[in-house]
């Protein structure tokens, strides 16, 4: 028996997981300074800003961690649909979720 053809902008109802595809993990940061003295940068691209931003480059600004289809560092596994995720444990009494 074929599997039905699957539309990957459709979500099936009882889905648990939903795959985030657009985006990036976008976080501030500052050099780490101990009594006065700069210690690192932690890959941060600084546009002149009181804060930077985390970056494969300290020249310009290129995402560390984007989002891709499946699992990625940003999202991991996906966001989780806690309702489908009850239902779907085993032994759980949860039928419907409101």
């Amino acid at each position: 028996m074929d599997a039905p053809p699957f539309d990957f902008n459709t979500v099936s109802p009882s889905c648990i997981f939903y795959d985030v595809t657009l985006g990036d993990n976008d976080v501030n940061c500052l050099p780490l300074v101990i009594n006065g003295a700069t210690i690192g940068s932690f890959n941060c691209f600084y546009d002149g800003a009181t804060n930077g931003v985390l970056s494969t480059s300290t020249s310009l600004y290129k995402p560390a961690y984007v989002t891709t289809k499946g699992y990625d560092y940003p999202t991991g596994i996906g966001t989780v649909n806690a309702c489908n995720l009850a239902k779907a444990w085993p032994g759980s009494r949860v039928h419907s979720c409101k």
